[in-house]
């Protein structure tokens, strides 16, 4: 078999649109499936392959419709219906070194890439090195330390790594966490994040920087939204940047405690998981769950739902509605893995009523119906918003945006109060003003006014119970 190192905490990883596809690793076997585990085959590598001791060095695995990667050690190795082989420099990939290997975590299969050939479809990663891989598992190197140190003009004797890397909600971006340090003999080393734009194909170091323990590991996600809102962990805390790298911190709970560690018997973080209405659930060791919403910097710990010593994950079933996946080696075999639903909104109303938490408006509606649009030179297109509260809140409704400024927008706003309730609508239309009528320059006027702008609409204000933080 194919396993984690022993005691290994489970590892679990599926495809981005088609949730039910899903590859589960233990350190007893790995196990795919095709129906959300409700069967599944084991995964196996050939003989002759791996020694003894790399089937039970398995680091990370990340499944594709066209193959499957598993990270043995520092190696990476394709599984495909053909082809169980190691990946190195002919592929593009340094054979041993790699740290991991990251993916998009949103289904955006409705945007239509004019070179989708040329997109990658994952990022792997060493301490020096970034590399980007694409469909037929080749890969080319987007860039290493020296080049970031060049680029932002640090000193060559400061020591810069790559921690993490992951994608954007925006389909043509990437982050980097990086490790940086000028003098490396304290306990703590500062983190960096680098972002990289294939359209221009540049790296921008943001206005971000935040203090770890030098043992901590990190990890990342973005969040759905516009912005670019991240969620990083390590073993004990989790960390957040909100609304472009403009609001940092560590979460707290309600008593301001921030090592989550002590507040669940000294259980490390497991897995920290995200949907596409804000919320973040944060899973410990020992399957204590904390719960944290979008743009907000406090969690609160969730009843116990999973005794302590249960293996298991947080997964999506076939409908994307939160589940806990257990395994248990001693069961008989057709019994080692089952799924749960785990009723996170009944869980919520559950900790809110103690809390004394309330959303502060009553209903928030749009009339966005797609994750992208297209607009041709001439047209507009026109979003309808509304929110309800109770008077004298002053809500309003905000239009967050990021990336091309290609974009013009007018707003008309109307507000009606009745019953206590103040209920406000606003029409925006977005347009370009650009004209292209008898000039010398069209193509290149043309280009300069082709891009991809991010939009977002949301309330001025929300909290845990709202049922979408961003809608």
């Amino acid at each position: 078999p194919l396993t984690l190192p022993p005691g290994s905490p489970l590892l679990l990883s599926w495809d981005t649109c088609i949730s039910t596809f899903a590859l589960l690793a233990t350190d007893q076997e790995t196990f795919q499936t095709n129906d959300s585990f409700q069967t599944w085959t084991r995964v196996r590598a050939p003989p002759g392959i791996l020694s003894d001791a790399q089937r039970h060095s398995l680091m990370d695995v990340i499944i594709f419709d066209q193959g499957t990667l598993f990270l043995v050690d520092s190696t990476v190795y394709l599984r495909t219906e053909d082809e169980f082989t190691k990946l190195g420099e002919r592929r593009g990939i340094s054979e041993t070194g790699i740290l991991g290997f990251s993916k998009r975590r949103w289904c955006q299969i409705r945007y239509l890439y004019k070179l989708a050939s040329k997109k990658s479809i994952l990022v792997a990663w060493s301490k020096t090195t970034v590399y980007a891989g694409y469909p037929t598992f080749r890969f080319v190197t987007l860039t290493n330390t020296a080049k970031l140190k060049d680029n932002f003009k640090l000193p060559e004797t400061d020591t810069l790594e790559v921690m993490s890397v992951e994608y954007l909600w925006h389909p043509l971006e990437l982050a980097v966490l990086l490790s940086h340090c000028s003098v490396c003999t304290t306990n703590t080393r500062n983190i960096r994040v680098v972002i990289y734009s294939a359209i221009s194909e540049t790296w921008t170091l943001q206005d971000f920087e935040l203090q770890v323990s030098k043992e901590a590991v990190l990890g990342f996600r973005f969040l759905y939204s516009a912005m670019p809102d991240i969620i990083m962990w390590d073993q004990y805390h989790v960390y957040y940047s909100y609304k472009n790298f403009t609001v940092v911190g560590t979460i707290s709970t309600s008593s301001g405690e921030t090592n989550l560690s002590s507040l669940s018997q000294g259980s490390h973080v497991h897995q920290v998981f995200t949907d596409r209405i804000g919320n973040v659930l944060v899973k410990m060791e020992n399957n204590v769950m904390f719960y944290i919403k979008a743009d907000i910097t406090e969690a609160v710990m969730l009843h116990t739902w999973v005794n302590t010593t249960a293996k298991t994950v947080v997964m999506f079933n076939k409908s994307f509605e939160v589940c806990i996946l257990y395994y248990n080696e001693n069961l008989d075999e057709k019994y080692q893995l089952q799924t749960q639903p785990y009723p996170l909104i009944l869980e919520l109303q559950s900790i809110n009523k103690d809390l004394g938490d309330w959303c502060p408006y009553l209903a928030f509606q749009h009339n966005i119906h797609s994750q992208f649009y297209h607009m041709d030179k001439g047209e507009s297109l026109t979003i309808w918003s509304q929110i309800v509260y109770p008077e004298n809140r002053g809500l309003y409704i905000v239009v967050d945006h990021y990336g091309s400024s290609v974009m013009t927008w007018t707003q008309n706003l109307e507000y009606e109060i009745a019953s206590g309730f103040c209920t406000k609508t606003m029409i925006t239309r977005f347009f370009q003003t650009t004209n292209y009528e008898l000039v010398d320059n069209y193509y290149q006027l043309q280009k300069e006014n082709t891009g991809l702008m991010l939009l977002q609409f949301r309330p001025s204000e929300f909290s845990r119970t709202c049922l979408t933080a961003k809608p």
